[in-house]
């Protein structure tokens, strides 16, 4: 679990905006539902912040599985190549 950046949490502490709009979207109606969300999303652990967080997680999941992919066809592609160069060295190892 991380806490938000100290700048953005003395950020809102002057200008409150981010307060309103959580209080807005997650429709809290007592000051001891705010006072939690606001713990909530100091700790990165509010419903606007776990979206975030997963959506950065699905797009770093997809890289990495992209990367994956780009490896294994640069190694197959690799191998070809080698098994290319030796089929060419052994047939000019056979013609002389």
């Amino acid at each position: 679990m991380r806490l938000q950046k100290l700048s953005d949490l003395k950020a809102e502490l002057e200008v409150p905006a981010i307060g309103f709009e959580l209080i807005k979207l997650n429709k809290v109606k007592t000051p001891i539902e705010a006072f939690t969300l606001a713990l909530r999303w100091a700790l990165n652990v509010d419903p606007t912040s776990i979206e975030v967080q997963r959506a950065k997680a699905e797009a770093k999941a997809a890289a990495v599985e992209d990367n994956k992919k780009k490896r294994a066809a640069d190694r197959t592609a690799k191998k070809a190549d080698e098994a290319m160069q030796d089929a060419a060295a052994a047939k000019a190892a056979l013609t002389t």
